[in-house]
């Protein structure tokens, strides 16, 4: 299977350049892997957002090509955690797909009939990014997901739970302090202060 990224603009600059190129490298040692660069429609600077989009579009529509499995980054799209994007891209090899697509759009986003035709519509995330940083979170995270399914060291699940989260900080905690973490409710616990943060465990009445 091959992974193609590709983006709507101008190259990369110099402070994301080296990061895309690295994970990249990272990327193809698991997967056909290429960027794109789309260039942006002629007299891009004198069209209206929505006439942009539209051209940039036909651009889109017209690189396609049969088998080809879209997805769209968009604010407004479905957002998986890194084990979800992994199961993702095992899914796909899993029904032979060829080559999946991960779009970036140009300044203004993508066109909706783009959005229509995609497979999948992914958001990175909630917060606003410079759209040419985006390269480097995309490159980043799918080859964190290709660690995920080869089940190496670069991703660290990070805890779920309150207890969980106290556990990987105090990873040696004292008698007392494991005590007041792991004391089950109900059970009489000497209240602790662990760094200014009390956890009380009271007695049941």
């Amino acid at each position: 299977m091959k992974l193609s990224f590709w983006t709507i603009g101008k190259n990369n600059e110099p402070f994301v350049k080296a990061g895309v190129e690295d994970f990249t490298n990272r990327v193809s040692k698991y997967f056909k892997v290429q960027w794109s660069i789309i260039p942006l429609p002629k007299n891009a600077g004198m069209l209206s957002e929505m006439d942009l989009k539209k051209k940039e579009s036909e651009i889109i529509f017209d690189w396609l090509r049969p088998g080809d499995y879209l997805v769209a980054l968009d604010e407004h799209g479905k957002q998986w955690t890194s084990e979800g994007l992994a199961k993702f891209i095992q899914q796909r090899a899993n029904e032979s797909v060829k080559n999946i697509v991960f779009l970036i759009g140009g300044i203004y986003g993508l066109d909706e009939s783009v959005l229509k035709k995609a497979q999948q519509v992914w958001s990175l995330s909630s917060l606003t990014f410079p759209h040419q940083l985006v390269r480097l979170i995309l490159s980043e995270q799918v080859y964190r997901a290709c660690t995920i399914l080869n089940h190496e060291k670069y991703h660290h699940k990070f805890p779920r739970t309150p207890v969980d989260a106290l556990r990987s900080v105090y990873s040696q905690p004292t008698p007392k302090k494991a005590a007041a973490l792991l004391a089950p409710p109900g059970a009489h616990a000497e209240q602790e202060c662990i760094n200014g943060d009390q956890i009380n465990h009271c007695p049941a009445r």
